[in-house]
């Protein structure tokens, strides 16, 4: 069964995909990497950055692993590399 999901782009993340926010039908049970994944596949550009992104899903930061809800706001970031270490030590 699907669901959507809205999702958002920041910074450089935006001029990868050209566009700062899609709605997006996903299957139940999604996760943040599966979404990632999905997008890689269509921009190739987004590996690049892999590394030092950072999500949040409902506007909380969230790891890669986070399942995805109906109606779930999922924003992909590239803050600077010292927020990246720091946040990822909280998750």
């Amino acid at each position: 069964m699907a669901m959507q999901v809205r999702v958002l782009f920041f910074g450089a993340l935006k001029d990868v995909v050209g566009r700062a926010e899609e709605r997006l039908q996903v299957e139940t049970g999604s996760r943040i990497g599966d979404l990632y994944a999905r997008y890689a596949e269509r921009y190739p550009a987004l590996e690049q950055h892999r590394a030092s992104m950072l999500f949040s899903r409902n506007r909380e930061f969230v790891n890669w692993g986070q399942t995805l809800e109906e109606g779930d706001e999922v924003a992909f970031y590239r803050p600077p590399l010292l927020l990246v270490a720091l946040l990822r030590l909280s998750l």
